[in-house]
This record gives structure tokens, C-alpha cells and sequence, in this order.
């Protein structure tokens, strides 16, 4: 599915706070605060990966488990608070090829130690307040 424009601009803004949620194979809920999300395209989401073990591996499971990941998207902009959270399947894991290239210089603005990249496909919104 494609995200609404207005979701995607947040998604990009680095003022915003994001957060990912991964079901961990015990059942768990595990919620990982994101730094940096790239949106290139409504139907597009990059996650960089650091030296943080913990969530490439909640990442990985889930990829291999064909099991979504939802991110959760606040904002309070001009007395407006917005809020979405936007289930994704985790589709690839890639430390090259053309998305890793055309976002290296600027996710390593961001993240010394990059090791790779998530790519994410959106599934669905739902919208709060």
C-alpha cells in the first residue's frame, strides 16, 4: 500500500518520534526508538541498522517468520497532535545494492557505524486522535 503524503513527510522529519514494535518469538512485545527513518516513496520504508544487535535480529526473525512489525509515528505540530501507526512486512536486509548506495552518505550522517539497511513495505495506517 502506498502512505498518504502527509505521513511520509513526517516519517522523513527528524523531529518527530518513531518507534518500532517487533513481536519477539516469546511472545513479547519489544518497542525500539528509531533515530533515522528514510520514506523515498509512499510504499517505501528504510530502516538503517547500527552495531545494535537486538533489534536486527527482532528484524530478522521476523522476515523469516513473514511476521509484521509496526512503527509508530507521533507528532505534535501547531497545537495538532497527530499519531499513526503503520504495520509493515519486513522485506529485505541489504548491506549493498542500489536503495543501501543511494542512502549511504546520508544515513552515515546519522549513523557512524551503519551495517546495512531494512527495507520495509507498508500494509496499513491507522490514524489516532
Amino acid at each position: 500500500m502506498e502512505l498518504p503524503i502527509h505521513v511520509v513527510r513526517l516519517l522523513n522529519r527528524s523531529d518527530i518520534t518513531k518507534v518500532l514494535g517487533v513481536h519477539k518469538r516469546d511472545g513479547t512485545l519489544d518497542l525500539v526508538p528509531l533515530a533515522t527513518i528514510k520514506a523515498p516513496k509512499p510504499d517505501l520504508i528504510l530502516l538503517p541498522q547500527d552495531r545494535e544487535r537486538e533489534a536486527h535480529d527482532d528484524l530478522t526473525e521476523a522476515m523469516e517468520r513473514h511476521q509484521s512489525v509496526s512503527i509508530l509515528c507521533l507528532a505534535h505540530l501547531q497545537d495538532e497532535r497527530q499519531a499513526y501507526q503503520i504495520t509493515c512486512v519486513v522485506r529485505e536486509y541489504q548491506t549493498a545494492g542500489p536503495l543501501y548506495e543511494k542512502f549511504l552518505d546520508e544515513l552515515r550522517a546519522s549513523y557512524a557505524e551503519l551495517q546495512g539497511i531494512w527495507i520495509l513495505e507498508p500494509l496499513s495506517i491507522k490514524a489516532y486522535y
